[in-house]
C-alpha cells in the first residue's frame, strides 16, 4: 500500500482587502482525518479550495507526497484529489444512473455500479429518475456515493453531512473509516462540534 501525506506551510490568503486565512500550517498522512472547525466565513471551503487548486495561493506552500505543489497544477484535474463542495456536481436532467456513467466515463473506467452499493445508499430503485426529481438529501447521497466510487486517495470534504438524514450520516461516517483503513486521506469540514468523527487532528479557524 503506497504511503501518501499532505503538507501545508504558512499559508496566507487575502481577497478584496480581507484576510481569510493567516500562517495555516499542518500535516497530514495516509489513514488520518482531519476536522477543520470554525463559524460560517472563517474560511474552511477557501482552505479546501487551495488545497484542490481552484484557487490560486497568495503565500505559502502546498507539498503532496514531498512534491511541491505549483499554483498552476489542479490536483483534482490529476486525479490526485476528489473535493465534494457544496455543489453536489450533478446534472439534474440525467437519470441516477445516467449521471454515475458519466463520473465513471470522467474517470477513464468502464465498470458497472455494483447493485449492492446503490442498495446501500437507498438508489436501487431510483436509477432511473431524473436527478431533477431527488429531494436535497438524494442529491447529496448521490453526490458521496460519486465520492466513494472516485478511488482517489485523498478527500477534500465540505460540509458533507449537510442534508442528510441520521441514517445517512452514519453510512458516510462509516465510508470515512473504511478509507482510512485502507490508507486514505481526510480533511472535513464542520461548523458543527457534535459530530461524531473519530478525528486524529482538529484544526480551528
Amino acid at each position: 500500500m503506497k504511503k501518501h501525506n499532505l503538507e501545508i506551510k504558512k499559508i496566507n490568503f487575502a481577497r478584496s482587502g480581507r484576510q481569510i486565512l493567516e500562517n495555516i500550517s499542518f500535516s497530514i498522512f495516509s489513514g488520518e482525518l482531519l476536522v477543520v472547525t470554525g463559524p460560517n466565513g472563517s474560511g474552511k471551503t477557501t482552505l479546501l479550495r487551495l488545497i484542490s487548486g481552484l484557487l490560486q495561493l497568495n503565500e505559502g506552500s502546498i507539498s503532496l507526497d514531498n512534491q511541491v505543489i505549483n499554483n498552476s497544477q489542479n490536483l483534482i484535474s490529476h486525479g490526485r484529489i476528489h473535493y465534494l463542495g457544496h455543489n453536489n456536481c450533478l446534472k439534474n436532467s440525467l437519470t441516477v444512473r445516467e449521471n454515475l456513467k458519466l463520473w465513471n466515463l470522467l474517470l477513464f473506467r468502464k465498470v458497472n455500479i455494483p447493485f449492492e452499493i446503490l442498495k446501500k445508499f437507498s438508489f436501487d430503485s431510483l436509477t432511473n429518475v431524473t436527478v431533477g426529481m431527488l429531494s436535497d438529501g438524494q442529491k447529496r447521497r448521490l453526490a458521496l456515493l460519486k465520492l466513494f466510487l472516485s478511488e482517489r486517495k485523498i478527500w477534500l470534504l465540505d460540509e458533507p453531512l449537510r442534508g442528510l438524514d441520521s441514517q445517512a450520516s452514519d453510512i458516510f461516517l462509516s465510508e470515512i473509516e473504511k478509507h482510512q483503513k485502507l490508507g486514505g486521506i481526510v480533511i472535513y469540514t464542520t461548523h458543527r462540534k457534535n459530530e461524531s468523527l473519530k478525528e486524529n487532528q482538529i484544526l480551528q479557524l
